[in-house]
């Protein structure tokens, strides 16, 4: 989530990683083979529509944070690699991640998923509310940044049938939740899992995790 050091009494210092720790995990990846990828790559090599590397892994990063810009995304461009940002549309602007800061972002070659407008549990709204959240962050930052996303990301992971039901109505593709593990093709794209990175992940389990 944030790449940066909290100071004490920081809400959830496990979503914060070290700028340092952040780069020796990245450096740890390509030492390994990895080569990062957006998840549209993987989507598209899925559906036969493109190739991925050996070793492909996505970096994806949740709700939109100054420090996505200015410490994880040059370290990302030294490696040659994209990010995926899941955005939460409230979260873009001076006090969250500057539009500036987006548009970067996608000019390095970023892509951007939707994370809702306000970071909702999906789970405890009405079918109004649930579409304001899906099809409305879509519009949103299609309206605001120029590109229409194409993948969803479950708010803390909460998601029930109803939940995704709603977001294939409103178009996405797949979407990711906070379930630990490798995503294949032959996963439900409605729930992908991810490799959770924490403050307290070192390289080797990194790649411990990565592996499966």
């Amino acid at each position: 989530h944030v790449v940066g050091t909290p100071k004490a009494g920081t809400a959830y210092p496990d979503l914060w990683v070290t700028p340092e720790a952040f780069e020796a995990q990245i450096a740890a990846l390509r030492r390994a083979g990895y080569v990062g990828v957006t998840l549209g790559e993987v989507w598209d090599a899925w559906k036969g529509r493109g190739r991925l590397p050996a070793r492909p892994v996505v970096v994806s990063f949740d709700d939109g944070d100054l420090s996505q810009v200015m410490n994880a995304a040059p370290v990302l461009k030294t490696a040659g690699w994209p990010g995926v940002l899941n955005l939460a549309v409230d979260h873009l602007g001076p006090k969250g991640l500057p539009r500036w800061g987006a548009k970067r972002m996608l000019r390095d070659g970023w892509e951007i998923g939707s994370h809702t407008i306000s970071h909702a549990d999906l789970t405890t709204l009405g079918p109004d509310q649930l579409r304001r959240e899906l099809a409305g962050s879509r519009a949103r930052i299609r309206e605001e940044l120029g590109v229409d996303p194409r993948f969803f990301c479950y708010p803390a992971g909460r998601n029930n049938e109803t939940v995704r039901a709603a977001v294939r109505a409103a178009g996405y593709l797949a979407a990711t939740t906070v379930e630990p593990g490798v995503a294949s093709r032959q996963d439900d794209p409605m729930l992908l899992p991810r490799v959770r990175v924490q403050a307290a992940t070192d390289p080797t389990r990194l790649l411990e995790m990565a592996r499966g």
